[in-house]
């Protein structure tokens, strides 16, 4: 029995897709109810296939009919934006099948509203497209902080400009696989920019441009006066912006350029220049790269700076240095050569190898010889000062008894004592010893001394103590004297600085002596310091390594 048209109606309406019953030309002669909700029709009989589906697609000519009839397949598949009367936009799947029988020939076309699944596949592609960006981004900002964390290592250890400039170079080279690179400086006078270090520039070219004018009409000069960056993207734009610039254009083969200043507490200072053999555009993360490298040369450059002309002061200051001690140790020998004449004749004629001395002639003697001594103790301070400042000071360090050196140092101070009864005791522990040059040590003591002697009054009393703490052995030199004011403690160990006038008078000296005592104290790894109240009197603490100290 043949099924009646209402039969098949209601068979197709219980299909869960849309169909679409055509004949040979594509028209429709049998839908479903799905078919025509998805196309928003209340009825669709004798209506092209390819029209409906091509509502607000504009794609009549290539829909799912006239492509699979115009083809030798029997099936065929398409995804179609659909927009029906209701201007509800939509996606659909559309499968075209052909259908024959003995009497006729045609298409059926089943279709399903895939909207919201094409909308959580864009979502997921847009998800996705998201995570890239996002990973792509954190790679970059990654391999960005590495390349500049390579820089900054390899500028922490460049102290010259030109170290700087061969870092700065090979780096932003790689950094960015350019063609060459070229960093330059202002110079101190702000005239003139010059070119540190470069690659991949012709002899001839870097030249002539070794040094240029900072009015020069080229992007190095541009974006050293301008403070901003230029990013040259092709030759031609090159040529455009520097005409002048033709030759050198066409004797290399760069194409792009990047040019970003070097910029120091807001003041541009120089620019870094970057070429590429190719014309191409700039990314945001290029051009951060470029900003950044240059700022950090920047900052290394100016260091750099700073480190040369601290050098050269500190070469200029030895050099006077060199002069000054070279000229006092000539000078003293010079003024020893006659000293000793006048000292070795003095003792003559008191010895009356040229004839009787009368006792005014004795006492004249006596003054000039003393005179002498004077002057001579005073060429000796400033010939060992001149060769401690040079550090031509030869050490012989050993273990040295304290005793047996004050007992080789009391006998040269005892007079100058006992002219103006002092009293003096010796408080040292005859097992005591310390590390040092006994020499050396002997001239400390009768510095201290005698300065002790020279400082407190007659009737006075001076006190020489030693003791061992830890690994230092401490011999201290205390008198009774006048004391030191507090706001001259320090400067008493300065070479040349006497005390106040009214409180030395009539005692002379150079001023040495200290300045003299404690620089051998300190090459001796010890220390010479002071502690004192005006009117009470002084305590010199002389500080020495202990010899089971340095055994450890």
């Amino acid at each position: 029995m043949k099924p009646s048209p209402v039969d098949n109606e209601s068979f197709l309406d219980s299909l869960p897709v849309g169909v679409l019953v055509c004949d040979a030309l594509g028209r429709v002669s049998g839908s479903n109810l799905l078919a025509r909700q998805i196309l928003g029709r209340e009825t669709v009989d004798g209506e092209g296939a390819d029209d409906l589906l091509s509502a607000g697609s504009g794609i009549a000519s290539d829909g799912p009919v006239a492509i699979l009839l115009s083809s030798s397949n029997s099936v065929h598949t398409q995804r179609i934006p659909l927009t029906p009367p209701d201007g509800t936009a939509r996606i659909v799947m559309v499968n075209a099948a052909r259908m024959s029988s003995e009497t006729s020939s045609g298409v059926v076309l089943t279709m399903s509203d895939v909207t919201a699944r094409a909308e959580e596949e864009e979502l997921l592609r847009s998800s996705e497209r998201e995570a890239r960006h996002v990973t792509d981004e954190a790679q970059s900002s990654r391999t960005r902080a590495e390349r500049l964390q390579q820089l900054s290592a390899s500028l922490s250890i460049a102290s010259t400009r030109p170290e700087v400039a061969a870092a700065v170079v090979a780096h932003a080279t790689a950094a960015f696989g350019a063609a060459g690179t070229v960093i330059a400086q202002l110079s101190d006078s702000g005239s003139h920019i010059e070119i540190l270090g470069v690659s991949d520039m012709p002899g001839d070219v870097l030249e002539d441009w070794r040094q240029f004018l900072v009015d020069s009409p080229v992007p190095l000069a541009d974006a050293t006066r301008s403070g901003a960056a230029i990013f040259l993207e092709s030759r031609d734009e090159w040529l455009e912006k520097y005409p002048a610039m033709k030759q050198v254009i066409e004797s290399t083969n760069h194409h792009a350029n990047i040019i970003v200043p070097l910029v120091v507490e807001g003041c541009a200072t120089g620019a870094l220049g970057i070429a590429f053999e190719t014309p191409r555009s700039f990314g945001e993360d290029e051009r951060a790269l470029a900003l950044a490298i240059a700022q950090q040369s920047a900052v290394a450059l100016a260091r750099a700076r700073l480190f040369e002309k601290e050098r050269e002061a500190r070469a200029r200051a030895d050099e006077a240095n060199r002069v000054k001690t070279e000229f006092l140790t000539k000078m003293s020998h010079e003024l020893r050569t006659p000293l000793n004449a006048i000292t070795g004749y003095t003792d003559l004629i008191a010895m009356g190898v040229h004839g009787p001395v009368t006792p005014a002639q004795t006492d004249a003697l006596d003054r000039i010889r003393r005179s002498g001594q004077r002057l001579l103790s005073l060429i000796n301070d400033v010939l060992n000062f001149a060769r401690v400042d040079a550090g031509n000071v030869h050490l012989d360090l050993r273990e040295v008894s304290l005793t047996q050196v004050l007992a080789d140092v009391e006998p040269i101070i005892a007079t100058q004592m006992a002219a103006k009864q002092l009293g003096y005791t010796c408080c040292v522990d005859e097992t005591l010893l310390a590390r040092a040059d006994s020499e050396k040590l002997a001239q400390i003591l009768v510095n201290l001394l005698s300065n002790a002697v020279k400082f407190t009054p007659a009737g006075g009393a001076v006190v020489v103590e030693a003791t061992q703490r830890g690994d230092e052995v401490v011999v201290s030199v205390r008198d009774t004297g006048m004391g030191v004011p507090s706001e001259k403690i320090e400067r008493i160990f300065e070479p040349f600085v006497q005390l106040d006038r009214k409180l030395t008078a009539p005692h002379e000296g150079t001023g040495l002596g200290l300045a003299i005592s404690r620089e051998l104290a300190r090459l001796m790894d010890g220390d010479l310091t002071v502690s004192s109240l005006v009117g009470e009197g002084s305590t010199f603490s002389l500080t020495l390594p202990a010899p089971s100290a340095v055994a450890q």
